[in-house]
């Protein structure tokens, strides 16, 4: 079982730090060397605002501007190369942070369809982690039957991660299973227990039961 959090290293390093090939005006690459560069920017953008995001912090408005430039680099690496799942999967995680839900969903789903069946430990964490967005984006949007088969994939994929955890609560609440949903944020926070997005769940669901 992977440490709480652990996760979020490893998808920092290996979706926004893509650097292998194995807003409104496009960008457009025309070589490797390009590639490298609008790649090493795209990373400095959005670092530090995904982190704060992942963890569940407030986005600034500095923060937002960074992932509002980020994605239209990212969306140049996946026109210069689109076979990559990577971009696309950096390209979901930001415009979920910027709740644009329709382009998230089309971009993670994309990076999904091109992740290797089998691939490293590495590559299976941040397909957990997709997952987990995905379960998000459709919590968003109201579909939660799918988010709750979104949301137990990505618990599959890394189990006990409180984060996912959490994001399993909140599906079980919007369904009406308050007690179920208070099982998983037990099992977050006794992993995690400053876990902001459990925290958050976990008054939700207090106030639930309060007014229940």
């Amino acid at each position: 079982m992977l440490r709480p959090g652990c996760w979020i290293a490893v998808f920092l390093l290996l979706v926004i730090g893509c650097g292998s090939r194995d807003g409104t005006q496009a960008i457009r690459l025309g070589s490797e060397e390009e590639f490298a560069q609008t790649l090493a920017k795209a990373r400095e953008l959005s670092k530090k605002p995904l982190e704060a995001f992942i963890w569940g912090d407030e986005l600034t408005e500095k923060d937002r501007a960074d992932l509002r430039e980020s994605s239209k680099l990212f969306r140049a690496l996946v026109s210069f190369d689109p076979l990559q799942f990577a971009p696309h999967l950096a390209l979901g995680k930001i415009e979920y942070a910027l709740g644009n839900l329709d382009e998230a969903k089309k971009s993670l789903e994309q990076g999904m369809t091109l992740m290797p069946e089998r691939g490293s430990r590495e590559t299976i964490i941040v397909a957990g982690a997709a997952r987990d967005d995905l379960a998000n984006v459709a919590l968003l949007q109201g579909d939660l039957n799918e988010a709750e088969a979104h949301a137990l994939d990505a618990l599959s994929l890394i189990q006990g991660e409180p984060s996912f955890l959490a994001t399993y609560a909140a599906v079980l609440l919007q369904k009406g299973r308050v007690k179920e949903a208070q099982e998983q944020i037990d099992r977050a926070l006794e992993r995690q227990p400053q876990n902001k997005r459990a925290l958050r769940i976990q008054r939700l669901i207090r106030a639930s039961n309060a007014s229940g």
